[in-house]
């Protein structure tokens, strides 16, 4: 009798035990699972860098603008002098020494290169940076740069950056913290623009049969900036027929157009 009470006793023990494991056990899952709740924090009072602004292409869909890295050397001196920084630099532009001494010392903090290096030119210019000492007064690196490929479509650009800034750059949101901005297509041909651009001496335009603004020599004002633009995105502009080309106070030059993407 004895060694049953014994069993008994042992049956009731390891039930206890397992309970208490099992609550023990519930406790921690319990524990595991509750967090403390996060304050969803949306702080971006400007534009940030890393928003893509969109860019601009003409009808062929070569840039007239866009958003690019440039790569260059962040300036900061502190025991090397201007001279000394500028003769490091020069080695990977065609830029004189110099012409970008001059620049340090009126304040520049970036010099850009007007190429893209390779990396193993990147590690060889942060090598010989480190070499001559300068690594505490020059930095190599990259920043974002509103880049404009063609001189010749500048004051067309320029126009289409101010009349359609929030459609390249919409602001961000909460829901949409990082918006990519919109590509707009213009109907400007590149190749008709620089030919414009080297042979009118005034205002001129070049304007296809189907009315299409192919190229423009001069400062264009909204309504004609407006008649350019075939799409925003992946929507058609269609604004091309509200322009009054007959009372337009410039020559006008028609000429066969086949197709929209020609």
């Amino acid at each position: 009798m004895s060694e049953n009470g014994n069993k008994g006793g042992s049956w009731l023990m390891a039930a206890v035990l397992s309970v208490l494991i099992a609550a023990l056990a519930l406790w921690i899952l319990m524990l595991a699972e509750w967090r403390e709740p996060v304050q969803k924090a949306y702080i971006d009072p400007e534009l940030s860098q890393s928003l893509v602004r969109g860019s601009i292409v003409d009808r062929n869909g070569d840039y007239l603008a866009l958003q690019a890295p440039v790569f260059g050397f962040f300036i900061h001196l502190s025991d090397a002098s201007a001279g000394e920084a500028a003769s490091s630099i020069s080695a990977y532009t065609s830029e004189n020494a110099i012409s970008i001494e001059e620049k340090i010392e009126q304040g520049a903090q970036f010099i850009p290169l007007g190429r893209i290096l390779s990396s193993d030119e990147i590690m060889e210019a942060e090598e010989r940076i480190r070499e001559l000492g300068l690594l505490d007064d020059i930095e190599p690196g990259s920043i974002e740069m509103r880049l404009e490929p063609s001189p010749a479509s500048h004051a067309i650009v320029s126009g289409m950056e101010r009349l359609f800034d929030d459609a390249l750059s919409p602001r961000p949101t909460p829901t949409d913290p990082i918006a990519e901005g919109r590509t707009i297509r213009l109907s400007i041909d590149m190749d008709l623009q620089k030919a414009l651009e080297e042979t009118s001496p005034s205002t001129a335009a070049i304007i296809s049969a189907d009315g299409e603004v192919l190229a423009f020599r001069g400062t264009p004002d909204d309504a004609m900036l407006e008649s350019m633009v075939l799409s925003i995105g992946d929507e058609e502009y269609g604004w091309q027929e509200k322009y009054d080309w007959y009372s337009a106070p410039f020559i006008v030059y028609h000429i066969p157009l086949q197709s929209s993407d020609s």
